[in-house]
């Protein structure tokens, strides 16, 4: 369907957009003068306001179009890009991170939405799931293109080029993209008298709670690779811009693999008849719980192919709680306030992103506990991930919070 090819694209954007902040580390602490530290406070800029605006984007997405709300955010965040190149100083580059949080925040919970006016709930994980490999697509597969650009002229340079190709974007999107239904499909017509749901009572349902929490602790994670394993893999085996692009282009490969097939699993199940606290819960826990175990695991491994290995499988594991999360959560949510708690959702999850892009900046600034520093990083976030984990499977329960809440869900 245009709409997923679209909003798959929409989230490839979104995420190069992200991503180069990463590829370009190295090069831009060396012409900012940097410390780790420091470029992990510019990631705090942006991953904090990114979460304030997914709370807003989801308490106003029912009362926008789609169509344009898409639109105008994908040309904020290249009148974002490019502040850099007229603005070169740390300051510039830090007011442009924060502002592209702010138009950022929302992206992927309003793609989800746009996507759901489109598919009934048994019919929603691959499609989640191609939206989500968009972002993969983004910071991955592009990794050599925006390392190429940023080798060859410059790290600005690629940032005003990343801003032309979302207003190319922009222009292909308002002669071919389409506005959903007014109601999502499978969505019933309200009762007279039917309330909604207290939004306190949503939000503490043992779902929802089970669904941030596992999905705050695989985005803290996931947060690392987009800014930090560029630089961690550089200095911890000495690999250039290039090698690391190729590697990350390889972590792309194993998401778009991993990820759909684990989502397409879970949807086989539901339509199957395996109740969602197993075929989406369990799955989305269990996928958490091994990115934690293995995140554990490979700075402990020698030499450098098994090590990189096992970092490839935790992030491609890792990124199937925030499909399935959503997916969780948009069970649970009456479809008159889906928006909203998928909104304040992805502000919970996303919220872990200036956490774990400064304390890794911090840690990696120093030598913790005789280990080098980025691995002492990592071995603490996988502890972190294996608990949060298995606390989602613990709490997701959706047929249980569904009949709890009452028959408007």
């Amino acid at each position: 369907m245009a709409c997923c090819f679209f909003l798959f694209f929409f989230m490839a954007i979104n995420f190069a957009d992200k991503g180069i902040l990463g590829l370009a580390a190295t090069p831009i602490m060396r012409d900012l003068r940097l410390t780790h530290t420091q470029l992990g406070a510019v990631g705090l800029g942006f991953f904090s306001f990114f979460s304030i605006s997914s709370v807003v984007f989801g308490l106003f997405i029912r009362k926008l179009s789609t169509k344009w709300t898409l639109l105008g955010m994908v040309v904020a965040w290249s009148l974002c890009q490019c502040l850099v190149l007229v603005w070169t100083s740390s300051t510039g580059l830090l007011v442009s991170r924060v502002l592209l949080g702010l138009a950022d925040g929302g992206a992927y919970p309003v793609a989800l939405y746009a996507a759901y006016k489109w598919f009934q709930d048994d019919r929603r994980a691959l499609p989640t799931s191609v939206i989500a490999i968009g972002g993969a697509v983004g910071s991955g597969l592009l990794a050599p293109v925006l390392a190429f650009l940023i080798t060859q002229l410059s790290w600005r340079e690629t940032f005003g080029i990343l801003s032309a190709a979302g207003l190319f974007w922009c222009g292909a999107w308002m002669i071919f993209g389409l506005e959903g239904p007014g109601k999502e499909v499978g969505s019933s017509k309200p009762q007279p008298g039917a309330q909604k749901i207290p939004v306190y009572l949503l939000l503490t349902s043992r779902t929802v709670l089970g669904a941030q929490l596992s999905g705050f602790c695989a985005y803290w994670l996931l947060t690392l690779a987009v800014l930090w394993l560029p630089a961690y893999l550089s200095e911890r085996f000495g690999f250039s811009l290039h090698a690391v692009a190729n590697i990350v282009v390889l972590l792309t490969l194993c998401q778009i693999t991993v990820a759909p097939a684990i989502c397409g699993l879970s949807q086989h199940l539901v339509r199957n008849g395996v109740s969602t606290r197993y075929a989406r819960g369990f799955v989305a826990g269990l996928s958490v719980m091994a990115a934690g175990s293995m995140t554990i695991l490979f700075p402990r491994l020698s030499g450098a192919l098994f090590p990189i290995g096992c970092l490839l499988a935790a992030f491609s594991v890792g990124a199937v709680i925030l499909v399935l999360g959503q997916v969780i959560v948009a069970q649970v949510a009456p479809p008159s306030q889906r928006g909203l708690v998928m909104g304040v959702t992805n502000a919970v999850m996303t919220f872990a992103g200036p956490l774990a892009s400064l304390s890794m900046g911090f840690i990696a600034d120093r030598q913790w506990g005789g280990m080098r520093g980025f691995d002492a990083g990592f071995t603490l976030v996988g502890a972190m991930v294996l608990v949060g984990g298995f606390l989602g499977i613990l709490l997701m329960n959706p047929a249980l919070d569904r009949h709890r809440l009452g028959p408007s869900t």
